[in-house]
């Protein structure tokens, strides 16, 4: 049995809600108990299979933060992790990222990139913030989780499920006074996020406001024994890659309400979750802190969306409805990658000047202000100078630069005085030491050079800078949406009918856009200087280029998608009786993809990608070999009109090409349309007043993202095929659940089973040689070829457990003390026997808690416990490559068991304060989330997978805190 100290926070909690005890002996008469007041009971009974609502009380009192800690305690919902970009979306039935819808508000959020095949190219290196943005925790009134198809309520992409979020308004604080001001803080260890929250609402006649700002600001997460060495790079580093982690965000809402039926809304929400650090695990760049430093990998990556919205609601009862809610939006989602290689310690290489040569009054001296004394050495034919503490440099440590190649920057040196130079005697000679004076200047004079050939300045031979090599790589997703939603309650035949209806169009256009460029930055000073008048000149030097003429260059891997989308919903809840009810839906979307590609506008799409596709029609397809001399028997005549013409073909075949170039474009952007019938029906049977059994069917959806449809890539060793004749991938879901509540709890068990199919993989199409302008092999090696298909089909069954048990109901004493426990176990398969990753292990949560009937204090103790994760149920897709015996995944999670500890009290109306500690245990432990985001290949999210070295920074962190103070008006 495990055991462990009493808590402090137990013992505060208990303390505090200790009187309460004593007070309850006096009570008499108990005519009812009073149960949870967060509506779990309520839900029990009323709730949609497979569906959770958590309120913004309950975000508040699990001390919610992320999206982390929304499913800490869910079974069978888990977050899908991506390393350096931290969370990206919901795993939910098996499937996970754009299978999971993500709505706020109604508004869709960003989608992942998904084609295999651009994951196979860039996720691996972490060259894109590849994820689904987030929502601030703060601002929402409640997040429902719904496991199982979804498409009614969501459309595409409620595959396996979705996760709504609501924003809050105005009137959930101005229920009984007009004015409402509240400011929360909370810190927590395990990643040194604090947090400061302001709410404020008000009303004056017909107005209304709610403002809320958060900002939060931490750093990574830190894993299990945080202290490992901070100084290891590479994929073996054991300790979190350091970041520091920003979240802002900011909501307000400003209603005007000229009748008691009639309410204008506007709304801004703007949310900005900014990373930025050093991928210290990042495996092409590494070195030690205490050594000469190589370039090293700095992050800064953002995730932003911005909303403008407008809402009209109507509460006048009519023929066609009761209530009405038309509603405007435009979004803008950014997710934004940028990396920058770059030496930034005290021992950077390329800044080495280890001789101590330097410059003083415009001249170049030794380390001790003396004029540079260069030795010769004759019987190693080496020149040296003599630097600090009478140490020997060769030519290893300093450059003989020609005065007449080198551009002095007058600035630095004095350009009108004699300089001290080392003129160069033959080979096997000494130099002489010789003065000159600058005698060739700029257009702008500021710098200068010595014309005369075979001078030479002495100066350190490191470059005398920071090479930056950066990518900038944004992922655009903007929306308008107009939405018209309905409600009406009508009796007909004596049978309670409550309708949900409405439609929605949106234009969603989707785009990319890279930045790659490289310069120059803490010159020294013989770093090599040029006149901006030399950055055209072919002579330019590429030292020369990145210090002085920084280069930019922008294009796209996708073209942009304009993404048009109608869809019209019908709901009828219907009541027969006490006995029976049911819920029946339908949804019917047309969903219109159209390439937005315009090359005066838009990043160019590099050529290289776009060729092959369709074939050229070369006016000369057997051009042959250029004309020789010899088979004109020397006629220098007929040669030269022989050459004449061949190049006038030549030329003929390479505009053809170029041409080709966008024939190719407009072979993949061909517009696409997709129709959608998606539908619900679920049944409730109540044979009793205390047990319910409900049944439901339902489809849902995803239509192929923009990527999967037109994303193509050209490379002999990996290209890509555009596919726009891709189905959508479909899935049915099937679930029986059987409910048993009173005032004395509730327990419900569920069984279901989901159907996929036309899961969209990536085929292997086989090789292909392309042929050249002269009808030769474009490449000795041939191209291999792969497309986006519509093949896999998968089934996923498990069972699910839900109970709560109201301890108060037999012993009125302890009343507000309850158990809960949660249970979730699925199976599934891919094409009948492949596993399915995104599947969680078994998982169960035990919860014990108190809440005073008058919420002055609570305490919630919960056990998890997560099973192993077993090899046969994991898929390495590489294992082939690999030359692995099996395909099963090597690093999996154990079983571990969770203990976590919350308590809230009051000790005035106005002030709660909240603690908690996570892992009460300290236990090590590895969650599958995490486990499975390791890569096999690439430069990022990697480990030595024979060893196993650099997997303890993939460890959840150990015991952690977090404290929260609220305080109310």
């Amino acid at each position: 049995m495990m055991s462990f100290k009493k808590s402090l926070i137990a013992s505060c909690v208990l303390a505090y809600c200790f009187p309460v005890y004593g007070q309850a002996e006096t009570v008499e008469n108990l005519d009812k108990i009073v149960v949870s007041t967060d509506g779990e009971q309520r839900q029990s009974k009323d709730n949609k299979v497979g569906q959770t609502v958590k309120t913004s009380n309950q975000l508040s009192k699990q001390q919610v933060q992320d999206s982390r800690d929304l499913v800490r305690y869910e079974t069978g919902v888990s977050v899908v992790e991506n390393g350096r970009f931290g969370s990206s979306g919901y795993a939910i039935r098996g499937v996970d990222e754009n299978r999971v819808a993500i709505v706020v508000d109604g508004l869709h959020q960003a989608e992942t990139l998904s084609s295999q095949g651009f994951k196979e190219i860039f996720e691996g290196y972490g060259n894109f913030n590849n994820t689904r943005n987030s929502v601030e925790i703060e601002t929402l009134k409640k997040a429902t989780i719904q496991k199982g198809a979804d498409s009614i309520r969501v459309g595409s992409g409620a595959l396996g499920g979705s996760v709504v979020f609501e924003t809050k308004d105005a009137r959930d604080y101005l229920t009984e006074k007009d004015w409402h001001l509240g400011y929360k803080t909370s810190y927590s260890t395990a990643d040194n996020q604090g947090l400061n929250s302001v709410t404020a609402a008000g009303r004056y006649k017909w107005f209304d406001l709610l403002v809320v700002h958060t900002k939060r600001h931490g750093h990574e997460l830190e894993n299990y024994d945080y202290k490992y060495a901070q100084e290891i790079q590479t994929k073996i580093r054991e300790k979190a890659d350091p970041y520091t982690i920003t979240k802002e965000s900011t909501l307000v809402k400003f209603s005007f309400s000229p009748s008691e039926n009639n309410r204008f809304t506007i709304v801004y929400d703007n949310y900005e979750n900014r990373s930025r650090g050093h991928d210290f695990s990042y495996n092409l760049k590494g070195s030690t802190l205490n050594a000469i430093e190589d370039a090293l990998r700095h992050t800064n990556d953002s995730s932003k969306r911005k909303n403008y919205g407008f809402s009209y609601e109507n509460y006048s009862s009519t023929p066609f409805w009761d209530t009405l809610k038309i509603s405007y939006s435009e979004q803008k989602i950014k997710n934004s990658a940028r990396t920058d290689d770059y030496c930034d310690g005290s021992h950077c290489k390329d800044l080495q000047n280890p001789a101590g040569l330097q410059v003083k009054n415009g001249s170049i001296v030794d380390y001790a202000g003396k004029p540079i004394d260069l030795k010769y050495d004759d019987v190693n034919d080496r020149n040296y100078i003599v630097g600090p503490n009478n140490q020997q440099y060769d030519n290893q440590y300093f450059n003989l630069k020609r005065t007449d190649q080198t551009w002095f920057d007058c600035s630095i040196f004095d350009c009108r005085q004699p300089m001290t130079v080392y003129k160069w005697n033959g080979w096997y000679q000494p130099y002489t030491q010789e003065t000159i004076t600058l005698n060739s200047y700029s257009d702008d004079g500021k710098f200068a050079k010595y014309d005369q050939y075979g001078y030479y300045a002495v100066m350190p031979s490191a470059p005398g800078y920071l090479e930056d090599t950066y990518t900038q790589r944004d992922l655009d997703t903007n929306t308008k949406q107009l939405n018209l939603d309905l409600t009406k309650q009508v009796n007909l035949w004596g049978v309670e009918n409550n309708f949900e209806y409405g439609g929605a169009y949106s234009r969603v256009r989707k785009s990319m856009t890279n930045r790659t460029g490289y310069r120059g930055d803490h010159a020294q000073w013989w770093a090599s200087r040029i006149p901006t008048s030399e950055c055209g000149l072919s002579s330019t030097t590429y030292a020369d280029a990145i210090l002085n003429c920084p280069k930019e260059e922008l294009y796209s891997f996708l073209i942009p998608v304009k993404m048009n989308n109608k869809s019209f919903y019908f709901v009828d809840n219907l009541v027969v009786n006490q006995y029976l009810d049911f819920n029946l839906g339908y949804r019917f979307d047309t969903i219109r993809y159209k390439p937005d590609y315009n090359p005066k506008r838009d990043p160019k799409l590099p050529d290289d990608m776009v060729k092959g596709f369709v074939p050229v029609n070369y006016p000369y397809p057997n051009l042959g070999n250029m004309p020789s001399y010899s088979d004109y028997d020397y006629d220098w005549q007929q040669y030269s009109a022989a050459v004449d013409e061949y190049n006038k073909k030549k030329a003929a075949n390479e505009a053809a090409e170029k041409d080709n170039i966008q024939a190719n474009i407009d072979y993949f952007s061909k517009p696409k349309k997709y129709t959608k019938h998606s539908y619900a029906l679920e049944t409730g049977i109540n044979p009793t007043d205390y047990i319910r059994l409900q049944l439901k069917y339902a489809k849902g959806f995803r239509a192929p993202t923009n990527d999967e449809l037109y994303f193509t890539f050209k490379h002999p060793d990996f290209s890509i095929l555009p596919n726009v004749n891709l189905k959508p991938e479909e899935s049915k879901n099937k679930e029986i659940a059987l409910t048993f509540f009173g005032d004395v709890g509730f327990i419900t068990t569920s069984l279901f089973r989901t159907d996929y199919k036309n899961f969209i993989d990536l085929k292997y199409l086989g090789a292909k040689h392309e042929t050249n302008s002269v009808g030769g092999q474009a490449r000795a090696v041939a191209y291999q070829y792969y497309q986006n298909i519509n093949r896999d089909n998968a089934k996923i069954t498990g069972i699910e457990m839900h109970s709560k048990l109201n301890v108060g109901y037999f012993l009125p004493r302890l009343q507000g003390l309850s158990l809960s426990y949660k249970y979730t176990y699925q199976k599934g398969r891919v094409d009948g026997d492949m596993p399915m990753n995104a599947i969680q292990p078994r998982t169960s949560v035990i919860g014990v808690g108190y809440q005073h009937p008058e919420e002055l204090c609570g305490v919630d103790l919960y056990v998890t416990h997560a099973s192993a994760k077993k090899s046969k149920d994991t898929y390495n897709m590489y294992w082939k490559e690999e030359g692995k015996s099996d395909s099963s995944v090597k690093w999996r999670s154990d079983d571990y068991t969770l203990v976590d500890l919350i308590g809230y009290v009051k000790p005035i109306k106005n002030l709660t304060l909240q603690a908690g500690v996570y892992n009460l245990t300290d236990r090590k432990y590895l969650t599958w989330e995490f486990a499975r985001s390791i890569k096999p290949f690439g430069t990022s999210n990697l480990i030595d997978q024979e060893t196993g070295k650099g997997i303890n920074r993939f460890y959840s962190p150990g015991r952690n805190f977090k404290l929260t103070a609220e305080l109310t008006f």
